[in-house]
């Protein structure tokens, strides 16, 4: 298991809203979704309030992996040919 620090936004669903996600003080995620089944509460402050929480609790290693390279797919640059391959799909000569 893995200990990291985030602020809790809430739950959506059986999911966690999770912002500024850290170990050990570094930011590895800038927010994400988490399932809560996955997710084992150390501590946090929470006063009822509806407002974000900060939390400490420990995760699977896999979860966050796969959370970054879920993060890299979505914001990768495409690549030239697949730019080029797009304009041809769509009868655009660039």
């Amino acid at each position: 298991m893995l200990k990291i620090q985030f602020t809790s936004m809430g739950y959506v669903g059986r999911a966690i809203y999770a912002e500024n996600i850290t170990i050990n003080g570094t930011l590895v995620l800038d927010r994400t979704y988490l399932a809560a089944s996955q997710v084992e509460i150390l501590s946090d402050n929470d006063k009822g309030d509806g407002k974000p929480v900060d939390v400490e609790a420990l995760v699977p290693a896999w979860l966050i992996k796969n959370k970054i390279q879920e993060y890299k797919n979505l914001t990768q640059d495409a690549s030239q040919s697949e730019i080029a391959e797009i304009f041809s799909m769509a009868g655009i000569n660039g």
